[in-house]
C-alpha cells in the first residue's frame, strides 16, 4: 500500500476540517431557525392571550352593566308579585313599566350572535312580555284574586329567564335556565 505524501495528507484533512466545519454551520443555521421559529411562536401566543384576556374583561364589563338592568327588571316583577293589594300593584307598577319602557327593550332585545344567547334573550324578552300583558289585564280588570297568586308564577318565569344574565359563572356555560314547574311534576 502506497503511502500518502504529506502534503495530500494535510489536504485530506483540511477537506475534513472544511467538512465539518460546514456540517457545524448548517446544525447552527437550523438551529438558529427553529430558535428563531419558537420565539415567533412564543410571540404569537402571547399576543394571542394578551388579545383573548382583552376580550375577555371587555365582555365581563358589559355582563355586569347588564347584570344591573336584568336585576332591576327582576326587582320590579318581584316587588309586583309581592303586592297585596290593588292599590300596591299600581304603585309598583309603575317602576316595572318605567324598565319596561325603557332599558328593558335594549338589554333584552335580538342582538348578533350566537344562537343560544339570542335564545336567552328571547326568553327575557318573552317573560317580560308576558308579565306586562298580565299586568295591564290586572290593572284594568281589578280582579279579586290576590296579587301574589296572579303575578307570582310570572315573576318567577322573568327571573329564571334573566339569571343567565345575573351569574356570572353563565359566562362560561350559557345554557337557559328553567323554573321548576311544580305541576309538571
Amino acid at each position: 500500500m502506497a503511502t500518502q505524501s504529506p502534503a495530500s495528507q494535510k489536504e485530506v484533512l483540511e477537506i475534513r476540517k472544511m467538512r465539518q466545519d460546514l456540517l457545524h454551520g448548517k446544525i447552527s443555521l437550523v438551529i438558529s431557525a427553529i430558535s428563531i421559529f419558537v420565539v415567533l411562536i412564543a410571540i404569537g401566543i402571547e399576543r394571542w392571550a394578551a388579545y383573548t384576556q382583552r376580550d375577555r374583561e371587555l365582555q365581563l364589563k358589559v355582563f355586569e352593566q347588564n347584570r344591573e338592568h336584568y336585576l332591576a327588571l327582576t326587582d320590579a316583577t318581584c316587588a309586583v308579585a309581592a303586592c297585596r293589594n290593588y292599590k300596591q300593584v299600581e304603585e309598583a307598577s309603575n317602576q316595572f313599566n318605567k324598565i319596561y319602557y325603557g332599558r328593558a327593550h335594549i338589554f333584552a332585545d335580538y342582538k348578533s350572535g350566537d344562537a343560544e344567547t339570542n335564545a336567552q334573550r328571547k326568553a327575557v324578552f318573552d317573560a317580560k312580555i308576558k308579565f306586562h300583558d298580565a299586568l295591564k289585564k290586572y290593572l284594568d280588570e281589578k280582579p279579586s284574586e290576590p296579587p301574589e297568586g296572579y303575578f307570582n308564577l310570572l315573576a318567577m318565569d322573568v327571573t329564571a329567564a334573566c339569571k343567565p344574565h345575573i351569574d356570572p359563572h353563565s359566562m362560561n356555560n350559557p345554557s337557559p335556565v328553567k323554573r321548576m314547574d311544580p305541576a309538571a311534576e
